[in-house]
């Protein structure tokens, strides 16, 4: 084959290896965070989500509580961190799982009747209207389905959503490692006389990789603030901020390991072929200087 032929199909292939590497790379991202259950659990407790949400949902009762003119005594564990953390699961089963399990919305119901009528015998009042009671645990209960559930009522829609990327992802990844093998394949077969060229191409596909997570992270850090991120309350928006932060640092690692690898790559697949090179005219000339002394010799015999 045609040496500048053989380098342009090499050049095309290391252009097709770096697009399979990104895809296997990102989606492997997408896999190992948004999309797994155990990863959005564990930053949720990082952030302390549950305490913090547990606060917010405790301010919201308690605007309620002025308006009826009952005392905050009736709150007391209504909800505690423990509930909310086991409620939160059960959310997340739902949007990962599509078990399409309900929240304890009724143990709510049932221990805010307890602490009232508690509250009731105690300070020896009568109810006159048990309507505004049954209103009241209502909004108490709707309003805690409410911050529980993130402000969403669509634990269908949202597992579809996330099952349908699982897809995607899943599929990009397997095409993904399909042609990063392909092309490495053939990249070696093509190089089976010249194997230090591997080494050169090799760093080209690494440094370009490197360069392309640096000037992402500079788009993010320029385009997305993500201080400024914000998604439904407060608490849960911690957690997505410290997740975005976490891959973001992690891809800049990546990327400057990536390009320092490549550059060392490139740097030592030239010295080779440069060594090689030169060792190949030093031999080449050495046969030809042989063979000169060999010819001058049998001139001189005959003469």
């Amino acid at each position: 084959m045609n040496k500048i032929l053989k380098d342009i199909i090499r050049y095309i292939l290391v252009a097709v290896l770096i697009i399979g590497a990104l895809m296997v790379y990102f989606s492997k991202i997408a896999t190992n965070t948004l999309l797994s259950k155990t990863y959005v659990a564990n930053k949720l407790e990082e952030t302390g989500y549950y305490q913090k949400i547990y606060n917010e949902i405790y301010e919201d009762f308690s605007n309620y509580i002025m308006q009826s003119g009952l005392e905050e005594s009736v709150l007391n564990d209504v909800i505690t961190v423990d509930s909310i953390k086991s409620d939160t699961k059960i959310i997340l089963d739902n949007f990962y799982s599509g078990l399409n399990m309900p929240i304890n919305k009724d143990i709510i119901r049932e221990k805010l009747i307890s602490n009232i009528n508690k509250y009731v015998e105690e300070n020896n009042l009568t109810i006159q209207d048990q309507g505004s009671i049954d209103t009241f645990t209502n909004l108490i209960t709707l309003q805690y389905d409410y911050d529980i559930n993130a402000h969403t009522q669509q634990d269908e829609n949202i597992y579809k959503t996330i099952s349908e990327t699982k897809i995607t992802v899943n599929k990009a990844k397997k095409v993904g490692f399909l042609i990063v093998a392909v092309s490495l394949i053939l990249l070696f077969l093509l190089s089976l006389k010249d194997i230090y060229r591997l080494i050169a191409l090799g760093g080209i596909a690494s440094t370009f990789i490197g360069s392309i997570f640096l000037i992402l992270i500079q788009f993010i850090n320029k385009n997305i603030p993500i201080e400024n991120l914000y998604f439904s309350n407060e608490p849960l928006s911690e957690a997505l901020r410290l997740l975005a932060k976490e891959n973001v640092e992690m891809i800049y690692n990546h990327g400057v390991i990536m390009l320092v690898v490549g550059i060392i790559a490139i740097i030592l697949g030239n010295f080779i072929e440069s060594k090689t090179n030169s060792d190949e005219q030093y031999s080449s000339g050495r046969k030809k200087s042989h063979k000169h002394r060999h010819r001058h010799t049998h001139t001189s015999s005959m003469v």
